[in-house]
């Protein structure tokens, strides 16, 4: 069978130009009344697929949720200073009465509070989840925050913690959407449907004498052109490339030999 367009692959085609052909193509075929011409069960299949476009896109930015982080990592820092100055003070006022609580609470907080100037977000996050823990689940040190009076910022505290654990997850999902998602399988059955159409119409050519898809092959051909030479040159440019490579190289092994 003859064929009657110009554009034949999309091996060469990038990521950006892939739905501009798919779009294009369907627009142009909705012109042309796909019913009157017998394509529109092979145009409805592409027409299908169109939604799924968007889950090839890239991913997206996540700078929106990394300047809430970056927020609440300043607020979880001032409740940890806060927590620090607080124990501090009980410690350097020296009342008898807390000397003990003091004692008992201070070494976790040197353990997990005091180096975390210079530590990075991810070793914040770690040390303040084992500090918590380690208070909770303790009764003894549950009580003595109570008497030292920083159980509001550990309240506090924990909170914050959870709304951190949410964030990452949330930017995590939004820098990767649709990281379940078989790009590779949905992009090659939207290839599939546009070539399935282009044959159909090749098909109607021969079989159907009294159809004319003259106007319809003529548009998309001419808007199908300049991807078709975008294709030729990349590849021409790969084998020069690729000859250019290959002569270089014995040249090197002959000026080797020489010396």
């Amino acid at each position: 069978m003859t064929k009657s367009f110009v554009f034949n692959s999309f091996l060469r085609i990038r990521k950006q130009e892939f739905p501009e052909i798919i779009n294009g193509t369907i627009t142009i075929v909705a012109k042309h009344d796909p019913v009157m011409l017998l394509i529109d069960r092979m145009f409805n299949r592409l027409l299908a697929m169109q939604k799924q476009l968007p889950l090839l896109s890239e991913k997206r930015s996540s700078r929106p949720l990394t300047n809430v982080l970056k927020n609440q990592g300043s607020k979880r820092k001032e409740l940890i200073q806060a927590i620090v100055l607080q124990v501090q003070a009980e410690e350097k006022a020296a009342l008898a009465s807390q000397s003990e609580s003091v004692a008992s609470i201070m070494p976790l907080i040197q353990m997990h509070f005091v180096n975390l100037a210079r530590a990075n977000q991810k070793v914040v996050y770690q040390e303040v989840n084992d500090f918590l823990g380690k208070v909770r689940t303790d009764t003894g040190l549950s009580q003595v925050v109570q008497e030292l009076g920083i159980n509001v910022y550990i309240d506090e505290l924990q909170t914050l913690q959870q709304s951190i654990s949410e964030t990452l997850t949330a930017r995590i999902e939004d820098q990767y959407p649709n990281r379940s998602v078989d790009k590779k399988q949905i992009k090659a059955n939207i290839i599939e449907a546009f070539q399935q159409l282009l044959s159909f119409i090749e098909l109607v050519v021969v079989e159907h004498d009294d159809i004319d898809c003259s106007a319809l092959i003529n548009e998309l051909n001419e808007f199908l052109a300049p991807y078709q030479a975008l294709v030729k040159s990349r590849i021409s440019r790969s084998k020069k490339a690729a000859t250019k490579t290959t002569t270089v190289a014995p040249s090197l092994t002959t000026n080797a030999t020489a010396n």
